[in-house]
């Protein structure tokens, strides 16, 4: 960094400065350098942005979006040698797969199953500590998880291993979709079932080592640890302990009749109205009372998004527009869907965002919306 006096210093593309970005002749060099560099790495792609750019006109809202991604990861890259921020990067983008199992347990496991289970009205009456004892027996069955340094990842990392045999099961035994089952999905339930059988716990035994009753077997796995995970999002004495897990954020009905929850504090002015108290953020002179989200809290936004770009079913950016009546489709209060006002490129910085790729993400934000920072987040 450069002394505190000092307002220019070299940038980490040769012959470019601080001051550099400044100035707009300056910048038209740097773009014809970023060019110049596509060109030699991926000639092809540099061809096709530069048609664009000449003629944006030439191309469909899917093509061009197609393009934009694919042009924003080079452009990443440049930006990140420029501001000598490389290795931030690519541990930014490093840690965006093997967390990605998070949303698939969200989706496939939590959204599909857990949250079908069916719970007693009395939790009270469950005995908690059996349901945990066996929960816990099925995680000691993969000690390969880091169930001590990333409780929630491990979790995940189970369950998606669980549904990666039951697929391949069901695949071969129900949907015939391949002459038998692998045999490693085969060998990786045998050694459970073994595993199982030989612990103290109420883990379900397989009945016999053939796939059907392996495949039984692991059903029956997935079914119990469905069941509890349900239960922890419901229990008020098991919420605490995923407590913060992106994981088991899943969408809630919207009530257009009550958007802003609120309090009646009041009996004698029932028309008094107050914020409820968990969720107030005390302000403290002028500095922000939002602490922000984490890196794994912002992931588990973009995986929430359907990536629709690709089907021209983009909706967030630009509304729903019926076609057969051709007026725009309205919500229960009755206001228009127009889509986003700013004309955000949002599935496609979504895709770019859960790669890993914030720098490629805010590109394809600020080619519609350059303000970014004073219309949010």
């Amino acid at each position: 960094m450069p002394p505190s006096g000092d307002r220019d210093f070299a940038l980490g593309v040769p012959g470019f400065t601080y001051q550099d970005l400044h100035r707009d002749h300056r910048l038209a060099d740097l773009d014809r350098a970023f060019l110049e560099g596509l060109g030699r790495d991926n000639p092809a792609l540099a061809t096709r942005l530069k048609a664009y750019r000449a003629d944006p006109a030439s191309l469909d809202p899917l093509s061009r979006s197609r393009l934009l991604v694919e042009a924003a990861r080079p452009l990443s890259a440049f930006v990140a040698r420029l501001f000598g921020i490389e290795e931030e990067w690519r541990r930014q983008a490093a840690s965006a797969g093997p967390e990605a199992v998070l949303f698939r347990f969200r989706r496939d496991f939590l959204l599909r199953r857990a949250v079908k289970t069916k719970l007693p009205e009395d939790l009270a009456a469950l005995d908690l500590a059996a349901l945990q004892a066996a929960a816990v027996a099925l995680e000691g069955l993969h000690p390969e998880m880091p169930w001590k340094t990333d409780a929630e990842l491990a979790t995940s990392q189970m369950v998606a291993g669980l549904l990666d045999l039951e697929a391949d099961f069901i695949a071969a035994l129900r949907q015939k979709k391949k002459p038998e089952v692998s045999p490693a999905a085969r060998g990786g339930a045998l050694s459970l079932a073994r595993r199982a059988a030989a612990s103290a716990s109420a883990l379900p035994r397989a009945a016999s080592d053939t796939d059907a009753d392996l495949l039984v077997f692991l059903e029956k796995l997935l079914e119990q640890y469905a069941f509890w995970c349900h239960l922890r999002r419901e229990h008020p004495a098991l919420k605490p302990g995923i407590h913060g897990w992106i994981s088991f954020k899943l969408p809630e009905t919207l009530d257009y009749q009550n958007l802003v929850e609120t309090e009646r504090p009041n009996p004698a002015v029932p028309e008094e109205r107050v914020g409820p108290a968990a969720g107030r953020r005390r302000r403290q002179g002028f500095t922000l009372t939002d602490p922000r989200m984490s890196g794994r809290e912002v992931l588990g936004e973009t995986h929430y998004c359907l990536l629709c770009h690709e089907r021209e079913k983009d909706s967030c950016a630009k509304g729903f527009f019926d076609a057969k009546t051709a007026a725009w489709q309205k919500n229960a209060l009755g206001i228009s869907l127009k889509g986003c006002p700013l004309d955000e490129k949002i599935s496609e910085m979504h895709e770019l965002r859960r790669e890993g790729d914030s720098l490629g993400a805010l590109a394809l934000v600020c080619i519609d919306n350059p303000m970014c920072p004073g219309t949010g987040h």
